[in-house]
This record gives C-alpha cells, structure tokens and sequence, in this order.
C-alpha cells in the first residue's frame, strides 16, 4: 500500500487547533459546573463535544495502527535487502 502525504495548509492546521483548544475549554467549563446547575442543552452539548472527541481518537488510532504496520513492513525490506 501506497501511502501519499500531503502537506496541510498552514491556516487550515491552525484553524483546527483553534477550534480544538476551543472545545476542550468548553468542556472543561461544563465539567466544573455542577451537576445540579446544568441544562439539560449543557448536558446535551457536552455529550456532543465528548463523542467527537472519542470519534477522533478512535480515527487516530486507526491511522496509527496502520502507520505502524506499514513502518514494520519498510524495516522488513530493508533488512531483507541488506
């Protein structure tokens, strides 16, 4: 498998870590009010904000895992080669 990478936009890299920081801001100001005080649209938009986060982190796992094989399938071919 043939992986291309390309280089992001700066703006485009930096937008999304903006948005990024943003929501984990949020998140931490929903999880410091108290359960009692909350909306049940608080609670809602927190569910959101934590699915997308589990959403990415499952995506990034995937990424990684198949990064790592195709590292482990490079170091074979070298070492088969050398």
């Amino acid at each position: 498998m043939n992986v291309e990478i390309k280089k992001r936009s700066a703006l485009r890299t930096l937008t999304e870590k903006m948005k990024s920081k943003g929501e984990d801001v949020a998140l931490w100001i929903l999880e410091r009010i108290p359960e009692r005080m909350m909306t049940p649209k608080m609670i809602d938009r927190m569910s959101e904000l934590l699915d997308r986060r589990i959403y990415q982190l499952r995506g990034q796992e995937i990424k990684n895992t198949w990064r790592n094989l195709e590292l482990e399938k490079a170091v074979e071919q070298i070492r088969e080669n050398t």
